[in-house]
């Protein structure tokens, strides 16, 4: 009842209480009318207020008594007591009721309130099957607001795809029947729900229709399908990948780098330290689901052989700093990290591998980690041969080098020689004269002793150039290499008339790189640029330039003011069997190119802007 509508019923009741009360104290009606206060506690009740209905009973019976003790104090027992007993009664009986009736119906307020607010369907229905009450949650699932549905038949609002009625033998039998629905609401939307059905009885204990409390589960179902689909996506991606691929859970793990109390840098270093412990965290996962893949990359017959078996443990005692860094970086918070080691699979086969392991993000932490391995054995293997290839084919490069340098070769060889026999015999002579000349023996001697060394170091330089082996990184100083580069070829730029300057920036310049390899490259292009340069106008001079640039590496530059690159893209001259030569085999730059790229430098071509070319290529500078 609204605030202004139980004030209403208050006052009236008031106003009658007054008037009962006067009439009971002035009339000569001896308590019977105080009967009449009961008027008052059914007004009070019409408030829906307990407490009110309570104090009403309270104040008339007090009003009654106060009027008898007015009219029949100290008289002996007689109907006077009788008819006020009965007025009492009343009073109490009225008052008792109408609170019980309140509070019960203030409690089934407050209870249909808190079915309205669920989001579960509640629905009462008559023993006619027609709705008598539906709560909001029967609209979320059904699509029927209340006042579309209360009054109408069940069957018009919801078509179910099994028949009721085995649930309402259920229900008449026990009294209730728990189970799950499927069907269509408004519109044919599908649904599916948990139902609970509660038999409805009236007073005389009598069936008298039924409660019906549902639970969606459409949601719940819906999103059960997308995971069984997601699930069976998975599982067919993982089984058909042509990578092996495992899941193990990691919590163990977890639990011991937890323990540990260290992250990131502190903990591989801990790690590569204690390898028993590496060793430990590397055997604790075990293996439950592979691919065939996998079984096939460590020599089992079945996937199912590798269920409960561990394999990243079973790597070489010096090969530990992978996984040591694969451990440090999940547990500094990385969820995806890929390392490459080796591993001996379950045949004792060596194996190169690249690991790729992914934390899923489902469930507790680590507790499912993918890993995909690569294998890389028969790569790694391919790759060290061509690399074997490629020193063979640089030595072969830089031996044909020599064989087109042999004329300069010879007559550097033979100057220092010729000196030598010119002073051995100047030397017999003055030893041979009556009185020997032993100063000028000395100083024969001496320049002996020095085209020796000069025919030396012109048979050093061949030896080096013609030396064969893989790479030896070191630091060089760039202003040698290119001096001893330029004497190799000085005769073929004398006889070419074309001289060679060279400008090195800083002077002390030096690069990490090996010495053989890269003079070959620098006597390769110079020697290109002769050929290029033999054929032009003077001036045709060549510069040989080298400086640091900011990324800590250096370019040396070979600029000539030849004829330049014509007909062809300048890059071009890097693809191997490309030559301009009729006699050339296209190799000298490819294999420049891939010495400069094994370095971690780049090689470039451009023409000059006003004639010739220039080669170019990059080195890391020494620290």
């Amino acid at each position: 009842m609204k605030a202004n509508g139980w004030w209403a019923s208050a006052a009236l009741a008031g106003v009658i209480a007054i008037g009962i009360f006067a009439v009971d104290m002035f009339s000569p009606l001896g308590g019977a009318i105080a009967v009449l206060y009961t008027l008052c506690i059914l007004l009070l009740a019409r408030s829906a207020r307990p407490g009110l209905v309570a104090l009403g009973g309270v104040v008339c019976a007090a009003a009654a008594l106060l009027a008898f003790a007015a009219g029949h104090w100290g008289e002996a027992l007689g109907g006077a007591h009788v008819r006020l007993g009965v007025s009492l009664s009343a009073i109490a009986v009225t008052s008792v009721l109408s609170y019980g009736i309140l509070s019960t119906r203030k409690l089934c307020s407050e209870q249909a309130h808190t079915l309205g607010l669920t989001h579960d369907s509640v629905i009462v229905l008559d023993r006619h099957d027609r709705v008598t009450a539906w709560n909001d949650g029967a609209e979320l699932i059904y699509g029927w607001r209340a006042d579309e549905a209360i009054g109408r038949d069940y069957g018009e609002l919801i078509e179910l795809d099994t028949a009721r009625e085995p649930a309402k033998q259920a229900l008449g039998q026990s009294g209730g029947w728990t189970g799950e629905m499927a069907g269509s609401g408004k519109d044919g939307v599908p649904f599916v729900v948990s139902t609970r059905l509660v038999q409805r009885r009236n007073l005389a204990g009598a069936a008298d229709g039924l409660i019906e409390a549902s639970i969606d589960l459409s949601a719940q179902r819906r999103a059960d399908a997308a995971r069984r689909v997601s699930e069976n996506r998975y599982q067919a991606i993982f089984n058909a990948a042509g990578f092996a691929a495992w899941e193990t859970d990691w919590t163990g793990v977890r639990a011991q780098v937890e323990s540990m109390a260290l992250e990131g840098e502190a903990l591989r270093e801990y790690l590569l330290a204690h390898p028993e412990r590496l060793r430990e965290l590397a055997a604790t996962p075990h293996i439950h689901e592979a691919n065939q893949a996998a079984a096939d990359l460590f020599g089992v017959a079945d996937r199912a052989g590798l269920i409960g078996k561990n394999v990243i443990a079973r790597y070489p005692e010096t090969n530990g700093l992978a996984l040591a860094t694969l451990f440090s970086r999940l547990a500094a918070g990385e969820d995806l990290v890929e390392v490459e080691t080796q591993i001996v699979n379950l045949e004792g086969r060596l194996l190169d591998v690249v690991l790729r392991v992914r934390l899923v993000p489902e469930g507790e932490p680590w507790s499912r980690v993918l890993i995909m391995a690569i294998d890389m054995t028969e790569r790694n293997a391919d790759r060290a041969r061509l690399e074997q290839n490629m020193v063979e084919l640089a030595h072969a490069s830089r031996v044909s080098i020599l064989g087109q340098l042999a004329a300069s070769i010879a007559h550097e060889v033979n100057q220092p020689l010729s000196a030598i026999m010119t002073y051995a015999k100047s030397g017999r002579r003055w030893l041979k004269r009556d009185t020997p000349d032993l100063d000028e023996v000395a100083t024969c001697l001496e320049r002996i002793d020095a085209n020796g060394e000069r025919a030396a170091a012109i048979i050093t330089r061949v030896r080096n150039l013609a030396r064969k082996g893989s790479a030896q990184i070191e630091p060089i100083l760039l202003a040698d290499l290119v001096d001893e580069g330029v004497a190799l070829i000085d005769r073929e730029a004398c006889a070419a008339k074309v001289p060679i300057r060279t400008a090195i920036e800083p002077a002390d310049l030096r690069v990490a790189a090996d010495r053989v390899q890269i003079q070959q490259i620098l006597v390769n292009l110079m020697m290109n640029a002769i050929h290029a340069s033999a054929e032009a106008a003077a001036p045709r001079d060549i510069e040989v330039t080298a400086c640091a640039d900011a990324d800590a590496m250096a370019r040396i530059e070979v600029r000539d003011r030849g004829t330049g690159i014509r007909g062809i893209e300048p890059q071009a001259l890097f693809e191997a069997f490309y030559t301009t030569k009729a006699d050339g085999m296209g190799m000298g730059l490819s294999i420049s190119r891939s010495i400069v790229e094994a370095h971690g430098g780049r090689i470039h071509a451009a023409n000059n802007p006003d004639r010739g070319a220039t080669m170019s290529f990059t080195l890391p500078v020494a620290n």
